[in-house]
């Protein structure tokens, strides 16, 4: 794509992102309510890991005052028309690299009790289909992100469970990837598709008004 098309396709697709965060952190707020519900549980569970417990109150309520944040960012981007702004743009971004550090974070917190990595799984797929651009910086962030998730599943997991975890959660991050290449590469070539139809309709009109009546 040349330079016009280039930052069109930006515009395009950047408000599509804004409009998927939004229902992403819509559903998130929903599901922080259960969150909450899950922590008066096992609060009175003293058999559960008071780190454990704690931690997990902690990056529940943050999740909870992050989302509520974005939410309220994005309604004021759109409401003064800046959905194609620098800080639209940050946002975006900012919500794939705290959607995938508190998928970690949720992971790694779980090795104390449950010992799974069903929430890293999840919010990596999940959050390979919210945003549709900018696939250096999204790669870039699931590469280092994952990069220290495999660091703390080896100092918190102790048992050999850890090797099946490191295994289970570089797979998923892979489909990850390449779901999200997939259906970047499918938007590009929509997109470009839309702009040559685009292109040979306005050569037609030129060409028709130019000579309306060909003998």
């Amino acid at each position: 794509m040349d330079f016009k098309n280039h930052a069109e396709f930006e515009r395009k697709y950047l408000l599509i992102s804004l409009q998927r965060g939004k229902i992403f952190n819509w559903v998130v707020l929903i599901l922080s309510f259960y969150n909450f519900y899950l922590d008066a549980t096992l609060h009175k569970d003293i058999s559960v890991d008071i780190i454990y417990r704690r931690n997990l109150l902690i990056m529940h309520i943050v999740i909870f005052l992050l989302s509520i944040v974005y939410l309220v960012v994005c309604q004021i981007l759109i409401k003064k028309n800046r959905q194609n702004s620098r800080t639209a743009k940050a946002l975006i971004l900012f919500e794939i690299f705290i959607t995938v550090f508190f998928a970690s974070a949720l992971s790694l917190n779980s090795q104390r009790f449950t010992g799974n990595i069903n929430a890293y799984i999840m919010i990596i797929l999940a959050a390979a289909m919210v945003i549709p651009i900018y696939p250096k910086w999204v790669l870039s962030i699931y590469t280092a992100n994952h990069v220290l998730f495999l660091i703390g599943l080896y100092h918190f997991s102790a048992d050999n469970a850890v090797i099946i975890n490191q295994f289970n959660s570089t797979t998923t991050v892979l489909v990850a990837i390449v779901l999200f290449m997939l259906l970047y590469r499918y938007n590009v070539t929509n997109f470009i598709n839309e702009e040559m139809l685009k292109d040979d309709k306005e050569t037609f009109i030129k060409l028709f008004e130019l000579n309306p009546f060909p003998s």
